[in-house]
């Protein structure tokens, strides 16, 4: 019987981000995007390795990608990522491990967001809006990436506040901007994202030097823009 269903292959990785560059398990982009079983682990003791965040997290169910991010020097940096097939999937490592110890560590284990979440969750919230933003540039994007999808790409994060792919044309140039609320987040983003490799293209992610020329060339583009409504 013939199945149209794509054949995801189990990835564990565990490198110097300025050395090697990951791919994920599913090529295709999109069907990337449809994949909602995603979890973030925080808090993991430093001698938590792929192998060992694989081999606790697959107990549960089937895993289709795995990632512990890493310092130049190759040495975990405390969190991961874990990718599973379905939303119950996901439901239950967390409803099992959230909270608990690992190795003798208290880890967090909780859902990726997506940025149409993160946008939901301010307007929904009673809190004022913070005052300080921290941008990122990000270069060598793919071409079919819009602003949405990066603005979902880099909420794994933390809470992103403004996402533009900037264009010409209605075409995109190939490069734009992140916004975070929180210099933390920022920073995490920059570390895991920078040599990210989406369509056969790395992308390169750094702080932008002037925030007040990010808004000059975001201004033009609002059209296509996915930002936080005030």
């Amino acid at each position: 019987m013939c199945n149209s269903r794509p054949v995801y292959q189990p990835m564990f990785v565990c490198f110097p981000l300025h050395i090697q560059h990951i791919m994920w398990a599913e090529t295709d982009f999109t069907l990337r995007k449809s994949v909602i079983g995603n979890i973030i682990i925080k808090g993991l003791a430093r001698d938590i390795n792929y192998l060992a965040l694989s081999g606790t997290f697959s107990r549960f169910r089937e895993i289709l990608w795995s990632r512990v991010v890493c310092d130049s020097n190759g040495e975990p940096k405390g969190y991961g990522f874990i990718y599973y097939a379905t939303l119950e999937a996901a439901e239950l490592v967390i409803k099992k491990l959230d909270g608990t110890l690992l190795n003798g560590y208290l880890v967090s284990v909780c859902h990726f967001k997506t940025y149409k979440e993160h946008q939901a969750e301010q307007k929904s919230s009673s809190k004022p809006p913070k005052k300080k933003d921290f941008s990122l540039y990000v270069q060598n994007m793919p071409y079919s990436l819009g602003s949405e999808e990066l603005g979902s790409l880099f909420s794994a994060f933390g809470e992103v506040t403004s996402a533009t792919v900037i264009t010409k044309k209605r075409r995109s140039m190939g490069y734009g901007f992140v916004t975070y609320s929180s210099l933390d987040d920022a920073v995490i983003a920059t570390s895991v994202m920078n040599g990210y490799i989406i369509g056969n293209r790395p992308l390169r992610v750094a702080f932008s030097h002037s925030a007040e020329k990010t808004r000059q060339i975001e201004q033009p583009m609002i059209a296509n823009s996915f930002r936080r409504r005030a």
